[in-house]
C-alpha cells in the first residue's frame, strides 16, 4: 500500500468521514490548504509520468491529511476528558479561594463575598449571601439547584442545540439553551430576569411561560403568574394589596410602608426574609435586631432559628464583631437542623482560619464537619481547607 494520500483517496475520506468544522478548525484547515497551494514547486524535474499537477494535487491532499489527523486528535481529546467546573470565591478585593467544584458540591457566599464558576465558555455569577449545588456535570446537560440567594448565569453552548442547562429553586425550573439571565430565590418567591435570548420557567405548579429579554416573572404563592417588562427595578404592585383606608378622625393614616410591614412581617419565617433584605441592602443594624428576634422567638422552627444565626453571624462578621460572630455560628450548629447546621460548622472554621488566626481552631472544626457530614456539599471544600492546613491526609483524592 502506498505511503502517500493521493487527492482522490483525501476526497473520499472527507465525504465519508466529514469533521465537524467549528471555526478555529475551519480556519486552521483553510490556512494548511492555502500554505500547501502556495508552496514552491520542486526543483528537480517530475518524474515521467508525474505531471505538475499531480505535484500540487498532492500537496492539498498531503495538507488536508495532515487537517484530518489534526482532526482525530481533536475528537479524541474530546471525548477522553469531562467537563471542569473552575470556582473562585472572592471576598471584598481579594481572592478567598480558588479551585474545582465537583458534581454534587455547594457553593455558599457570606454577605461580603462573591462568587463565580465557569464551565468553558460559560459562567455563574453568585450574589453575596448566596448558595447554589452543582447537580449534574454533564456532557449535554448542566444543572444548578439555587439554594438562596441570586445568581446571574450567561451560558454559551459550543454545540447550540445540542446542550442545555437549567437552574432549579423550590418553586420552579428554568430552561435555557443560550442566554443570560438572573435568578433570586427568596422565602416567599422565584424571580427570573432575562437580559438576552429567551428562558423557559417551568412551576412546580402552574403553567409553564416563556420569558424573553427585558422581562421578567416572579413564581410564589403570593404572586400571580405573570411575565413582566423588567425595565425598572422598581417592585411591582402587590395585586393582593388592600386599598388604601380612609384617615379616622382620631388617627392620622398610616403611609405605605407601615401598611406592607404591617400585612406581611409577622411570623419568623418572614421577619427572617426581611432581615435578609435589610442585609442585601446594606442596612445591617435593623437586620441584626430581626434576627436576634427571629432567634429568641419560641414559634420559630429550628431551621428559621439555623439560617437566622448563620446570617446573624455573616453581619456581626462584617462588623468586626468576630468573638460574637463564631457564638452565631455555633448556636447555628446547635440547632441539629440537619445541612443548615452543617453549613454553620463550614462557616465557623472559616472564621477561625482566615479572621481569627486560629488553624488549630479551624482544623478542629473542618475535622467536625467531616465527621457530621461526610459526603455533603461542602466536603470538597472543607479536604482543600484542610489540605492547605497541613492535613494531607485528607486532600482531595485521598482517602479520609
Amino acid at each position: 500500500m502506498s505511503g502517500r494520500m493521493d487527492s482522490d483517496a483525501v476526497a473520499k475520506v472527507l465525504a465519508e468521514h466529514p469533521p465537524a468544522l467549528d471555526d478555529i478548525a475551519r480556519a486552521r484547515m483553510e490556512q494548511s490548504l492555502l500554505e500547501a497551494a502556495r508552496a514552491p514547486q520542486r526543483a528537480e524535474a517530475p518524474a515521467p509520468g508525474r505531471s505538475r499537477a499531480w505535484i500540487a494535487g498532492g500537496a492539498l491532499a498531503a495538507a488536508a491529511a495532515v487537517a484530518l489527523g489534526w482532526f482525530a486528535l481533536q475528537g479524541e481529546d474530546e471525548a477522553a476528558p469531562g467537563r471542569v467546573a473552575q470556582m473562585e470565591l472572592r471576598s471584598v478585593g481579594a481572592s478567598v479561594q480558588s479551585g474545582t467544584i465537583d458534581e454534587g458540591s455547594s457553593l455558599r457566599t457570606r454577605i461580603d463575598e462573591v462568587a463565580e464558576i465557569r464551565i468553558e465558555d460559560s459562567a455563574v455569577h453568585l450574589e453575596p449571601s448566596s448558595e447554589v449545588r452543582l447537580a449534574v456535570l454533564g456532557s449535554d446537560r448542566i444543572v444548578f439547584e439555587l439554594l438562596r440567594g441570586e445568581v446571574r448565569v450567561e451560558f454559551h453552548p459550543r454545540a447550540p442545540g445540542e446542550e442545555g442547562m437549567s437552574v432549579q429553586t423550590s418553586r420552579a425550573t428554568v430552561e435555557v439553551v443560550g442566554t443570560v439571565f438572573t435568578v433570586r430565590e427568596t422565602e416567599l418567591e422565584t424571580e427570573v430576569r432575562v437580559t438576552e435570548g429567551v428562558v423557559r420557567v417551568v412551576p412546580r405548579e402552574g403553567e409553564t411561560r416563556s420569558v424573553a429579554a427585558g422581562e421578567s416573572t416572579r413564581v410564589g404563592e403570593s404572586r400571580a403568574a405573570n411575565v413582566e417588562p423588567a425595565a425598572s427595578d422598581a417592585p411591582p404592585a402587590d395585586p393582593a394589596a388592600d386599598p388604601a383606608p380612609s384617615a379616622a378622625p382620631d388617627r392620622p393614616a398610616a403611609t405605605e410602608p407601615t401598611q406592607r410591614e404591617a400585612r406581611i412581617v409577622h411570623t419568623p419565617a418572614q421577619l427572617l426574609a426581611r432581615a435578609r433584605r435589610l442585609s442585601q441592602q446594606g442596612d445591617g443594624a435593623e437586620a441584626i435586631g430581626l434576627l436576634r428576634q427571629v432567634a429568641r422567638s419560641p414559634e420559630a422552627s429550628a431551621s428559621t432559628r439555623a439560617q437566622a444565626f448563620n446570617l446573624l453571624g455573616d453581619l456581626l462578621a462584617r462588623e468586626g464583631e468576630l468573638s460574637e460572630a463564631a457564638e452565631a455560628y455555633d448556636a447555628a450548629v446547635r440547632q441539629r437542623a440537619g445541612p443548615l447546621s452543617h453549613m454553620a460548622i463550614y462557616d465557623l472554621a472559616r472564621l477561625q482560619e482566615r479572621r481569627l488566626n486560629d488553624p488549630e481552631a479551624a482544623r478542629a472544626s473542618y475535622r467536625r464537619y467531616l465527621a457530621v457530614a461526610e459526603g455533603g456539599p461542602l466536603t470538597g471544600q472543607v479536604r482543600q481547607a484542610l489540605c492547605r492546613l497541613g492535613d494531607t491526609d485528607v486532600c482531595p483524592g485521598q482517602a479520609p
